[in-house]
C-alpha cells in the first residue's frame, strides 16, 4: 500500500483508548469506565425540534461554516456581558468543542517548526494538538510550583522558555488538573510577557463556570493589552454539561475571523445544526442555576479536602485536585490491573512531562510535594454533593479486600481510593498497600462525595496504616 506522509508518530496513542480496550477484552458484565471525567450534572438542554423561524435554519440544512448567526450572536452577547465591552458576533466561530477551537487556532498561527509554550501540568491533548498542527510543544511547569508556593516566579520560568521560534502560550484557567487559578495580577503579568515577545495567547476557558475566586472568572481578553493577541476558547461540555453535543466556540482577536473560518471550513465544514440549536437553548439557562452548580462543585471540593490526608493541591477552580502519590509504586501497572478487574482508570502518563523548559534544555519532573497537616480527628462523612471529582478508583476485584477496612460502604463495586494519577505521580493499588507489612498505625475511613468514595488514612504523616475494627467489632483478617 502507499505510504503515509505524516503518521503523527510524535503523539503516542491515547492511553484512554488502551484502557477502554482492556475493559472490553475482559468481558465484564458491568465495567466501570472511570478513565474519563464525566459530569454528574444534568445537561442544560437536550436535542429537540424547532420551527425554522425560531433559529433561522432548519435541522436538515447545512449550517454556515462559522456557525448559525443566531448562536454566534447569543455567544457574543454572553461574552459582552462577561467582558463589559461589546463583542462583535463576527469574532465568534462556532466549533465542535474546545478541542476543535484549539486545533483551528494552532493551524492558523503556526508555521512548521514554530513552538508553543504550554503551562503545565495541562489538559491531556494540548501537546498532541500542537504536534498535529506542525508545531513543537514545550511544557513549562508552573501550576504545581504555584500550588506549593504562591510567590513562585512563574513569569521568570516562562521567560526562560521563550526562544526564537516561540509563537504562542497555551494555558487553561482554572487549571485542569491542579485546580490552581491564575488571578488578575498573574494574568496581567502573562499579558505583559506576551506583549514583550509579541506572542499569541491561547486561553482555554473550559472551566469558566467553576471559578471559586471572590472576583469570579476573569476573561484573559479583558486584561489590559491582551485582547489583540488572545484567542478565547469556550466549551459547552462543562458549563452546560453537554459533552456529547460537541459544541464550543472561539472568540478571536479582531481581524482573524476569515483565516479561522477557512481552517474550520476545510476541516469540518460546519458543526451539526441540531447540536448548535441545543447549545442555543442551553444559553438560556438561568444564571441562578449555573451558580447553584458552581456552589455544588465547590462544596464537593470542600468535602474532598476535608477527607484527603494524602498531599494534594488546594482547589480554587475547576473540578479536580492533584494528588502526590509518588511513594505508591508503579502507576501504569496498577492501571492495567484495575482495567483487567473491570475498572478503567486515567493512567499516570496522561500528563507526563515530555518537553523542555527552554530551547534545548531538559524539563525536570515537578520536584516538590504539597504538604498538608493531617487531622487528628475523623473526617468521616456521608454528605452528598452533586459532583464526582474526576480521578481514578480501585476496582471491584480490590473491593472485597477493601471492605473490612471500611466503616461504611454501600456498593462493593464502587469502593476504593479515588486518586488523580497525572504528571507522573505513581499510583499503587490500595488493597496491596493496606496488606503491605510496613503499613501499620492509623484508621482508615471512607468519605462519599456524590457517587464517589474517598479512602483516607487519618494518621500523621510518616505513620502507617492498620485495619480498624469492623462494624461488627471484630478485627478483619
Amino acid at each position: 500500500m502507499p505510504s503515509f506522509g505524516r503518521t503523527l508518530s510524535e503523539i503516542p496513542p491515547s492511553p484512554l483508548v488502551a484502557v477502554d480496550q482492556l475493559l472490553r477484552s475482559g468481558a465484564h458484565t458491568e465495567p466501570v469506565p472511570l478513565q474519563q471525567g464525566k459530569t454528574v450534572f444534568e445537561p442544560c438542554a437536550r436535542p429537540g425540534t424547532w420551527d425554522r423561524a425560531e433559529f433561522g435554519i432548519a435541522a436538515h440544512e447545512h449550517a454556515p461554516p462559522a456557525g448559525v448567526p443566531a448562536l454566534r450572536s447569543a455567544f457574543a452577547d454572553a461574552a459582552s456581558r462577561r467582558r463589559g465591552v461589546p463583542v462583535d458576533p463576527a469574532q465568534v466561530l462556532v466549533t465542535s468543542g474546545a478541542t476543535h477551537a484549539i486545533a483551528v487556532t494552532l493551524h492558523a498561527i503556526l508555521s512548521p517548526g514554530d513552538e508553543v509554550l504550554i503551562l503545565s501540568p495541562q489538559w491531556l491533548f494540548a501537546t498532541g494538538l500542537v504536534w498535529a498542527a506542525g508545531g513543537t510543544p514545550r511544557e513549562v511547569p508552573v501550576f504545581l510550583e504555584l500550588s506549593e508556593d504562591p510567590g513562585f516566579d512563574f513569569i521568570a520560568a516562562i521567560e526562560r522558555a521563550v526562544g526564537p521560534h516561540t509563537r504562542a502560550i497555551y494555558f487553561n484557567n482554572p487549571n485542569n488538573p491542579t485546580g490552581f487559578r491564575l488571578d488578575e495580577r498573574a494574568l496581567g503579568a502573562l499579558a505583559d510577557l506576551a506583549t514583550r515577545h509579541d506572542l499569541w495567547l491561547i486561553a482555554d476557558n473550559a472551566y469558566e463556570n467553576y471559578d471559586y475566586g471572590d472576583s469570579g472568572f476573569i476573561d484573559m481578553a479583558t486584561v489590559p493589552g491582551a485582547a489583540e493577541r488572545t484567542f478565547s476558547v469556550h466549551s459547552c461540555s462543562k458549563t452546560y454539561a453537554m459533552p456529547g453535543a460537541r459544541v464550543g466556540h472561539l472568540i478571536s482577536p479582531p481581524g482573524a475571523e476569515e483565516t479561522l473560518t477557512k481552517w474550520s471550513l476545510h476541516t469540518l465544514y460546519s458543526v451539526s445544526t441540531a447540536a448548535q440549536y441545543t447549545a442555543f437553548r442551553a444559553l438560556a439557562t438561568p444564571a441562578d442555576e449555573l451558580a447553584r452548580r458552581r456552589e455544588a462543585a465547590a462544596r464537593a471540593w470542600r468535602l474532598a479536602d476535608a477527607a484527603l490526608e494524602i498531599p494534594h493541591t488546594r482547589v480554587a477552580g475547576g473540578l479536580y485536585t492533584f494528588l502526590d502519590l509518588g511513594r505508591h509504586g508503579d502507576g501504569a501497572e496498577f492501571v492495567r490491573r484495575c482495567a483487567e478487574a473491570g475498572v478503567g482508570l486515567a493512567p499516570a502518563g496522561c500528563s507526563a512531562p515530555t518537553a523542555t523548559t527552554g530551547p534545548g534544555s531538559a524539563s525536570p519532573r515537578h520536584p516538590k510535594p504539597w504538604s498538608r497537616t493531617p487531622s487528628a480527628v475523623s473526617t468521616r462523612s456521608t454528605g452528598r454533593a452533586a459532583l464526582t471529582v474526576d480521578t481514578t478508583v480501585a476496582g471491584p476485584a480490590a473491593a472485597s479486600a477493601l471492605a473490612p477496612y471500611l466503616h461504611r460502604y454501600e456498593s462493593p463495586a464502587q469502593l476504593g481510593l479515588k486518586i488523580n494519577a497525572y504528571r507522573g505521580f505513581e499510583v499503587e493499588g490500595l488493597a496491596e498497600a493496606l496488606r503491605a507489612p510496613d503499613l501499620r498505625g492509623a484508621p482508615v475511613e471512607c468519605v462519599m462525595v456524590g457517587d464517589s468514595y474517598f479512602m483516607t488514612h487519618l494518621g500523621r504523616a510518616g505513620t502507617s496504616l492498620t485495619a480498624p475494627t469492623s462494624r461488627s467489632g471484630a478485627s478483619p483478617p
